[in-house]
């Protein structure tokens, strides 16, 4: 459902039309679910490049897109942290997870605000994620849902 979503709005909307990459990020999250965890992730980032070009770095959607991606990271138990940022064994760049999120929350509290919901959710996450420590094995499924849906909806 979410593939012909995607390739209906594509042909209406363009590649970069807000209803294609919404239904592209839809897509990523059933992948996600669904286990399959790189094509997910590859999804989100390609979501996160465009927004970052247009709506622009800084729109709602483009911080949703970075938590979604960060989210993804964290449930395929890559919890890469620290400054390196070395290709993983498939050669694609790795991800630092915490370091998305952390640049998630910094730039949610100044655009959104602190009291913002989207701030109040990707906070709470990267409290959790610092409180685990390194064994981050938190489910993030509920938040990935509950922050596509919220911009969906």
């Amino acid at each position: 459902m979410a593939t012909i979503s995607l390739k209906v709005r594509t042909k209406l909307f363009g590649a970069e039309g807000m209803e294609t990459l919404s239904s592209m990020a839809m897509l990523g999250l059933a992948r996600n679910l669904g286990g399959r965890r790189k094509e997910a992730e590859a999804l989100e980032v390609e979501v996160r490049e465009t927004r970052k070009k247009k709506p622009g770095a800084d729109h709602p959607n483009t911080l949703t897109s970075m938590a979604n991606l960060a989210g993804n990271g964290d449930s395929q138990g890559e919890t890469r942290s620290g400054p390196s940022r070395n290709d993983d064994q498939h050669g694609q760049p790795s991800i630092d997870v915490h370091e998305l999120m952390s640049e998630c929350v910094r730039l949610s509290r100044h655009i959104l605000g602190a009291s913002h919901p989207h701030y109040m959710s990707f906070s709470k996450t990267l409290a959790g994620w610092e409180a685990a420590g390194e064994g981050w094995l938190l489910d993030l499924r509920w938040l990935i849902m509950f922050i596509l849906f919220s911009f969906i909806f």
